[in-house]
């Protein structure tokens, strides 16, 4: 279901069209998307919800909104792991992306920026390392020309990031490494002992969500912004340095939404939804414009919060 904040509460608003939505993305409050399993995939322009689904009906994940009304998506075929392509919508249809891997390759992971760059991250089946590929003027980089950190995942919004999980011989985890996309390829950025879940930035400011954490870099480094008990944070975004989301995940009492206004955080909502909804809603996704607050649960429950 896709739920709208009605000023105070979250009213049922339409669905549901299909219940495996996998990703959330847009690039404004006229171009929202939701694609999921069966090449589901739904597009909002700011006043009502369109099927733009995939004919050949499989998976779509990894989602990355494209200005002004287009997204370029993961689709899923069948057979090894490293059948992963990206497929795009524009001027109304779906295409099939060229992209310059090998048979043993697949994307497993997509981000774009306001200025229209779009990334891949490309998994090697074979020598099990990663690639990052750009797409910048309708083209595709080379695989293996970019120097990538063995990225796990992609962070996007105007400026690019990605993220790098290091583990000891045994298998332990050690830290997150954050790096952040440049005109000369990946740069790092922070390393911090703690699981990064969610990285956003305006290229003024700079957010990174840990499970236990929210951190800000500041002029003097990096400082912990918002911690709170029992709370575990899943994603971050924004619209601005001083219009800044958080989402946590967990049972109902530490469901919270969280929002930043440059000098403070304040507690948004809490809960959200009733018991029979609540398994349904663990947020795991979140989308902001100066508008619009967008959070998506891993069952495909959608919530619209309109400001």
């Amino acid at each position: 279901w896709i739920y709208r904040y009605d000023g105070s509460a979250f009213q049922r608003d339409h669905g549901p069209k299909n219940a495996n939505r996998a990703s959330l993305t847009g690039t404004s409050r006229t171009n929202v998307w939701i694609v999921g399993s069966g090449g589901h995939a739904e597009r909002f322009d700011g006043t009502v919800w369109t099927d733009q689904p995939l004919a050949s009906k499989e998976n779509l994940f990894g989602a990355a909104a494209i200005a002004p009304d287009g997204v370029a998506a993961i689709r899923e075929g069948s057979g090894s792991p490293s059948a992963g392509r990206v497929v795009s919508f524009a001027a109304g249809a779906w295409s099939e992306e060229v992209l310059n891997i090998g048979p043993q390759m697949g994307v497993t992971d997509l981000a774009a920026e306001s200025k229209g760059k779009v990334l891949a991250r490309v998994y090697d089946w074979a020598s099990y390392s990663t690639y990052t590929l750009e797409k910048q003027s309708g083209a595709w980089g080379v695989t293996g020309v970019d120097d990538d950190p063995g990225l796990a995942l992609l962070f996007d919004g105007p400026v690019l990031h990605g993220v790098a999980y290091e583990y000891s011989p045994g298998g332990s985890f050690r830290r997150s490494n954050v790096y952040q996309r440049s005109s000369l390829g990946w740069v790092s950025l922070w390393s911090v002992p703690e699981y990064v879940t969610s990285v956003w930035s305006d290229g003024a400011d700079t957010f990174v969500a840990t499970v236990d954490h929210i951190y800000r870099r500041t002029q003097t480094g990096w400082e912990i912004a918002l911690t709170l008990p029992g709370i575990r944070w899943e994603a971050i975004a924004g619209s601005s340095g001083s219009d800044v989301w958080a989402i946590s995940y967990g049972s109902p009492k530490r469901r919270v939404l969280y929002h930043f206004d440059g000098q403070f955080w304040d507690e948004v909502e809490r809960g959200a939804l009733n018991p029979r909804e609540a398994y349904r809603a663990l947020p795991t996704q979140l989308f902001v414009t100066p508008t619009d607050v967008w959070v998506m649960s891993m069952g495909g429950t959608l919530l619209h919060k309109a400001r």
